[in-house]
């Protein structure tokens, strides 16, 4: 039972196989290299985000919250 699991996991990974060339696997490196860069990123910008709102105050946060609110029903309108 649990090997039939592990070989369906490693299963997933059957495309790192098909790569032939040099050319692909420095586009792997690459393509790797970039999503790394964007999550640093992402999860910088998050950790500025959580500290942004902690240091508001109640009448902002509030006000931010309504905004937020406003967004997302006009999103929600706009959607079919």
């Amino acid at each position: 039972m649990g090997v039939e699991v592990l070989t369906k996991i490693l299963g997933w990974f059957n495309w790192i196989s098909g790569i032939s060339s040099y050319s692909e696997v420095l586009a792997l490196v690459g393509i790797t290299l970039v999503g790394l860069v964007i999550v640093v990123y992402v999860g910088k910008g998050v950790l500025s985000l959580g500290k942004w709102l902690v240091n508001l105050k109640v009448k902002e946060f509030t006000l931010m919250l309504a905004l937020i609110g406003i967004v997302l029903i006009g999103i929600a309108i706009l959607l079919p």
